[in-house]
């Protein structure tokens, strides 16, 4: 009788992890490092985040709890916005806004 290897039961996929050419199947197949970038990272507007996300949990609380305009989370919020929007205005970016 014939001795099965090893490998013999292995499907495709299990083959190829197995070896070390590659990868020809999906999605990685000829994948190439994005292109550098040509400009400078500017450094974050940590304000502007800090802002962005209180307002973010703010409203998560106010949706959950469905809480009504008048609350001070609702109030803050309004608050939020208008300095959110002071800060963009002043910094030149109105159109992001």
């Amino acid at each position: 009788m014939w001795k099965v290897s090893a490998r013999a039961g292995l499907g495709k996929r299990q083959h190829h992890q197995n070896t070390k050419r590659p990868c020809e199947i999906g999605k990685h197949k000829n994948l190439s490092p994005s292109p550098p970038t040509t400009y400078a990272p500017t450094m974050a507007d940590l304000y502007l985040k800090h802002l962005e996300s209180e307002r973010r949990s703010l409203w998560a609380v106010a949706r959950r709890k469905g809480l009504p305009k008048t609350s001070p989370e609702r109030l803050r919020i309004a608050v939020i916005d208008a300095d959110i929007a002071a800060h963009k205005a002043k910094k030149g970016d109105a159109t992001k806004a």
